[in-house]
């Protein structure tokens, strides 16, 4: 087996890279990861917005007059939604998926919880999916079994067996989504489960944006490095 490769720098832009050129599909990075020969292409810290853009998920480039519509995966008490109305974007949430009752109630107190699916994400068939028929997926999944202070058991965690049943899911999808957005902690870029990912869009032939970004990259006092990939049709 080659080895892994190195985790991404702050701020830094990463695709596979073969024969020194960009090679930015699931496929090559796929391959090219397993092999571990990953190179970064080195990127100013991203300002607000920037990742949207570079993800082609400009507000109205869908040509929907509505904007865009997704789900929230993973929800906890709604950061991620958090973080997709302050980036301007106008989105839609169609359902937000989390176990938690504690989260539940946090959720449900600032956005209302018309949106709220209490319910374990394996138990999700792709006619769910494909009846939703959202544009985008935003997930930031349990981070434990990819930490560098657990015990590192990635794909054999139950933990991760929401993931990868959406990994598994996504192949079957007659109304796949247009875009993912991906956070987690640096250790996923060295996982079998992103592996496993980029081998399932890598069938769709989808186009991955990976980055390693620290929260003190755009001033604020928390050193906080997490890996953010996009992943697009």
């Amino acid at each position: 087996q080659g080895s892994k490769p190195p985790v991404p720098a702050r701020g830094d832009l990463w695709r596979a890279s073969g024969h020194g050129s960009r090679a930015s599909t699931p496929r090559e990075m796929a391959a090219l990861g397993a092999a571990g020969s990953c190179s970064a292409i080195a990127a100013e810290p991203r300002q607000p917005g920037e990742a949207s853009q570079a993800a082609g998920l400009e507000d109205g480039s869908n040509g929907m007059e509505g904007g865009w519509s997704a789900l929230e995966f993973f929800a906890g008490m709604g950061g991620m939604r958090v973080a997709v109305a302050e980036s301007g974007l106008d989105v839609q949430i169609l359902a937000a998926y989390e176990i938690s009752e504690i989260c539940e109630r946090a959720y449900s107190h600032n956005f209302g919880g018309a949106e709220w699916r209490r319910t374990t994400i394996e138990c999700l068939q792709p006619a769910d999916f494909d009846e939703l028929g959202a544009d985008i997926w935003l997930m930031s999944p349990p981070c434990q079994p990819f930490t560098r202070a657990g015990n590192r058991l990635d794909h054999e965690d139950q933990r991760s067996q929401g993931l990868l049943h959406l990994i598994s899911v996504l192949p079957k999808l007659r109304r796949p989504p247009r875009a993912i957005l991906l956070e987690n902690v640096l250790g996923f870029e060295r996982s079998q489960s992103r592996l496993r990912l980029l081998t399932a869009l890598a069938q769709l032939d989808w186009e991955v944006l990976e980055w390693g970004i620290d929260a003190v990259d755009f001033g604020m006092p928390n050193r906080r490095p997490r890996y953010y990939g996009i992943y697009r049709q």
